[in-house]
């Protein structure tokens, strides 16, 4: 994949720089649920571009409007014959990105986290690319800073979770007082976890390595209840 400026900004000197910023930012990442960078290429010194790895399968956003019927938060799926990962799965994926990207110091935001800003493979794993980093800047005072970084990429966390969710835009899934509405179908641990991490409330932000347990442990009550309900249905017809 290569990832260029539109022609009408091809002379725009921050948005340049922005994209060499992001590409230093990307050689130095290394992790299997982030688009891995590959090199830059160019013709003229005004056709700078970012290449990375091929994903195939498109991105999230696409993902979830073409497979809405096929996806759940338990259960692995298929479609024309290729299995498809589960919503949890993904959710684990994404939020597996976000505790490197916050584990640096100072922490490293994604600024763009979005449906369109993650790809899924051919194999169901969803990896993160397109960035608009904030971290590494050299700010005077780093600590002040990280807070605004980690909650701004925990809240577009939440958004994405209610995206999951419906397999739509979550803009259409809050409330008169912006809280999210998620479906019956959501695990209760899920739908706790977006609804903190879109707290207007900073301090009752998850982490997103706490955001990645969570997420674990509701697969894992899947998969127990799951177990169970497999064990009594053979009971049952015994």
């Amino acid at each position: 994949m290569v990832k260029k400026l539109f022609p009408e900004r091809a002379q725009d000197e921050d948005a340049k720089q922005l994209l060499i910023y992001e590409a230093k930012l990307a050689s130095q990442l290394d992790h299997p649920k982030i688009v891995r960078f590959l090199g830059v290429c160019w013709t003229l010194q005004s056709d700078v571009g970012s290449v990375y790895e091929l994903v195939d399968g498109g991105d999230l956003a696409t993902f979830l409007r073409t497979n809405r019927r096929a996806l759940s938060w338990a259960k692995a799926s298929s479609k024309d014959g290729s299995s498809l990962p589960t919503k949890l799965q993904l959710a684990i994926d994404i939020a597996e990105a976000l505790v490197l990207l916050h584990s640096f110091y100072p922490p490293i935001s994604h600024g763009n986290l979005t449906t369109k800003s993650v790809v899924v493979t051919a194999s169901g794993v969803a990896k993160v690319w397109n960035f608009r980093p904030v971290g590494l800047l050299g700010v005077a005072d780093p600590d002040a800073s990280d807070r605004g970084i980690v909650h701004s990429d925990i809240s577009a966390f939440g958004a994405l979770l209610v995206e999951l969710d419906w397999c739509e835009p979550a803009d259409t899934h809050f409330d008169e007082k912006s809280v999210p509405m998620l479906s019956t179908s959501c695990p209760r641990v899920v739908a706790q976890l977006a609804r903190r991490c879109l707290s207007t409330t900073a301090a009752e932000h998850p982490s997103a390595l706490e955001a990645v347990f969570e997420l674990r442990r509701a697969a894992a009550t899947l998969v127990e209840s799951e177990t169970e309900s497999d064990e009594r249905l053979s009971s049952s017809s015994e």
